[in-house]
């Protein structure tokens, strides 16, 4: 396997990543996919249950994603017709052949459909999952729809996923608060939880002074994180939330799909404000970390001082997404 030079990790750690959007598989759909270095097809068969196999079909090693179809509950290879079961992969039908080769079938991944996202499971050796992505916690009020940004970016997953936890950057690089902020790590197997206290700067969402609330962050493996911010202003309150997704397209580049919204205040104007700054500023401050992730070596030993602490915690944390074999052989680099 080949691994990115500025980074001694697998970039595939083992875990739920996202596909694609549910919206972007209606049934019927075929939707080609590179993640994790190799080709992948993505398709909603005709019970309304989404499917991810490998994308070359195993006759004569066409792609499935480019001109195949759905027949029932099958997808069906462009080239010969023949098709693939999406629950298990097996052919069940050549169209010119009356018996099916018992070894005729396509590689299926573990799937999950939550919260509006088709999940795929990876594992460098192809075994099932064990563990599951929970929903995101439903927030009350009245909240803007989901707005996304995406990037294509230069990174290693693990730096992307450990931003969240480096506090001591955020007064540093970034703009919207002055001091790095206080809190706890909690790691639940492979659920981590991240509660902070972040006094932010009033001027990045257009208004003045600094206010003071919760930022809580829940990760499920390196890929998948949710963050809410909750402000209060004196009779105004302002909540926010995103969910991310980072997904290794190859060794080198990760797909990074960043989904935020407002919960609606009393004020229309308040809300037309908030939500063009909270985009606007959220978007530039990915920006400012592009150019760090893009540049920067991950550092299997790096030096830590005692500001660090979160990194440390959530280093430990991640070495459950990889072999033992493979964080034996990173470290000893």
């Amino acid at each position: 396997m080949t691994l990115n030079p500025r980074s001694p990790f697998t970039p595939y750690p083992r875990g739920w990543y996202m596909a694609c959007l549910a919206s972007e598989l209606p049934v019927g759909a075929v939707l080609p996919l590179h993640y994790f270095g190799r080709e992948i097809v993505a398709f909603r068969t005709e019970d309304g249950a989404p499917h991810v196999v490998d994308a070359h079909c195993p006759h004569l090693g066409s792609h499935l994603g480019h001109g195949g179809t759905v027949e029932g509950n099958c997808i069906r290879c462009p080239f010969h017709g023949w098709q693939f079961e999406g629950e298990t992969g097996r052919c069940v039908r050549i169209p010119y052949a009356e018996k099916v080769p018992p070894n005729a079938r396509a590689r299926v991944w573990p799937v999950r459909e939550i919260d509006g996202n088709v999940l795929v499971y990876f594992h460098e050796k192809g075994a099932l999952p064990d563990w599951e992505v929970t929903p995101i916690p439903v927030e009350e009020g009245d909240w803007s729809p989901w707005q996304e940004t995406r990037w294509k970016i230069k990174a290693c997953i693990q730096d992307v996923s450990e931003n969240d936890v480096d506090n001591a950057h955020l007064p540093n690089l970034h703009q919207f608060t002055a001091h790095a902020p206080e809190g706890t790590l909690e790691a639940k197997g492979p659920v981590l939880e991240l509660r902070l206290q972040l006094e932010t700067n009033l001027e990045s969402l257009g208004m003045s002074g600094v206010a003071k609330g919760p930022l809580n962050t829940t990760k499920w493996g390196l890929s998948i994180g949710y963050i809410a911010h909750f402000l209060d202003l004196g009779g105004i309150q302002i909540s926010t939330r995103t969910l991310g997704h980072t997904i290794p397209i190859d060794e080198h580049y990760v797909d990074v799909r960043l989904f935020h919204s407002i919960r609606r205040t009393p004020f229309e104007h308040v809300n037309e404000q908030l939500e063009a700054q909270y985009f606007k500023i959220f978007k530039a401050t990915v920006e400012q970390d592009i150019v760090i992730w893009e540049n920067k070596l991950h550092l299997a030993r790096p030096l830590l001082c005692e500001g660090d602490g979160p990194i440390a915690a959530f280093r430990k944390w991640a070495r459950q997404f990889y072999s033992e074999d493979e964080v034996a052989r990173a470290m000893a680099q």
